[in-house]
């Protein structure tokens, strides 16, 4: 029997609540730990479901085309949040890592 626990759409949004908590708790909870312990929760799902997404998608390369597309359109909002200007080139946002993890998994397949 092949009963799978968790869908993929159930990870997507534990991972999401989970960046939402961490997010909320960044903003307007800095000094409480518990919101950014319970956010460091998200990026393992997603670099999992990176992982799964890239075995399954039919055009890898545009998989990471979207990722670097979604990367740069919340790249501003994410300076916003954490430097307070429109443009930080200090720290990007997770996406960037995430497609960073795609395109070694895509170099990998096609390298051998």
């Amino acid at each position: 029997m092949n009963a799978k626990l968790l869908s993929a759409t159930h990870l997507k949004v534990i991972a999401c609540i989970s960046m939402l908590i961490d997010h909320v708790g960044a903003i307007f909870f800095p000094d409480q730990i518990i919101f950014r312990i319970i956010g460091r929760l998200a990026f393992p799902i997603f670099a999992f479901m990176i992982c799964e997404g890239m075995e399954h998608t039919r055009d890898q390369k545009k998989y990471i085309r979207n990722l670097l597309i979604i990367a740069v359109i919340s790249e501003p909002f994410f300076d916003l949040m954490t430097s307070g200007k429109v443009m930080n080139f200090g720290a990007q946002n997770t996406i960037f890592t995430l497609a960073l993890g795609a395109i070694t998994i895509y170099v990998i397949n096609e390298t051998g």
